[in-house]
């Protein structure tokens, strides 16, 4: 593979919109890159496999990859760039209900339905925003089970006082956002790009020219008419129309969702850290901020228990 090739893993979702931008209005090639996106199941683990066997470069996901990556290869992974800088979920309400949102200081009383997602990772985000404003689970109760395809209807007949649901998933005319999970728990390295230590430490000049080409599409997408916006996403999304890529843009620029830009923030990362270890997904001692910085070695007796953590 030549040394400014680039192959991103990833699910075709907006949540990544500026790769997609930054690929299409010619951001990458500008930066003197060859880079190309190759679709990935949502959810799916499979696509660690791929950045080992070398079938692509980086892997776009939860920084839990990074950390499964590591596992399997013995220290082998390395968190290279960052993609969202929040969770995408939000918390949801009735016309008519909560009209002048709600502060998770306020959440004690209330019972939220949680839909259900490919990932367990803003199961954990929910829990430790609630410890943060002083709740736990016996103050907040919760509903979860019902299918995916059918949350939203149960809630809107009344299951629930809140629906706790990611922000494309949510877009209802009868919802409404009450608060985001950004204002309980927040900045999280929501997502990551992750290579192999080996490439990165061979292409330092590459990372560069990739993290600042990513940060111009990052620009584009906070900054530009909502209208350049979408007409932009829009190839990369034919099965969206207008008003859905817009009402999505619109959302994850209010959470805010995107990162600013591609540098990975290592405070952040190192709280995100010790609240999985906290809630349980990593065992105590895990050291995920070692793959951002390439010192030390993130030691851990498990991964993720689902064999997999990528958004969506």
């Amino acid at each position: 593979m030549p040394s400014n090739e680039i192959r991103i893993g990833t699910a075709p979702n907006l949540a990544y919109a500026p790769q997609y931008v930054a690929a299409s209005r010619g951001y990458f090639r500008d930066a003197g890159l060859d880079v190309s996106i190759v679709d990935a199941p949502p959810g799916s683990g499979e696509v660690v496999g791929d950045v080992i066997d070398g079938k692509i470069t980086l892997v776009l996901g939860s920084v839990l990859f990074a950390h499964r990556m590591a596992m399997l290869t013995g220290g082998n992974a390395r968190i290279v760039a960052a993609a969202n800088t929040n969770s995408r979920h939000v918390l949801m309400a009735r016309r008519g209900e909560f009209d002048t949102g709600l502060s998770w200081a306020a959440l004690g009383g209330r019972v939220v339905n949680i839909a259900p997602t490919f990932v367990p990772t803003s199961w954990f985000a929910f829990r430790e925003g609630l410890r943060r404003h002083g709740l736990t689970l016996e103050d907040v109760p919760t509903l979860v089970g019902f299918q995916a395809q059918h949350v939203v209807e149960e809630f809107l007949q009344g299951a629930g006082d809140l629906l706790f649901i990611g922000g494309e998933e949510g877009q209802h005319p009868h919802l409404h956002r009450v608060a985001t999970m950004a204002e309980g728990f927040g900045p999280t390295p929501w997502s990551v790009y992750c290579s192999s230590s080996e490439w990165a430490e061979a292409h330092g000049a590459e990372l560069q020219a990739f993290r600042a080409a990513l940060t111009r599409g990052m620009d584009f997408v906070f900054e530009r008419d909502l209208d350049e916006v979408v007409a932009q996403l829009r190839p990369d999304f034919p099965h969206l129309d207008d008003q859905r890529i817009g009402d999505t843009v619109v959302g994850y620029r209010e959470i805010p969702f995107w990162a600013r830009d591609a540098e990975v923030d290592l405070t952040a990362l190192r709280e995100w850290q010790d609240a999985l270890i906290r809630w349980g997904m990593l065992a105590g001692g895990t050291d995920l901020v070692s793959l951002a910085t390439g010192h030390g070695a993130a030691g851990s007796q498990r991964s993720d228990p689902s064999g997999e953590e990528r958004k969506r």
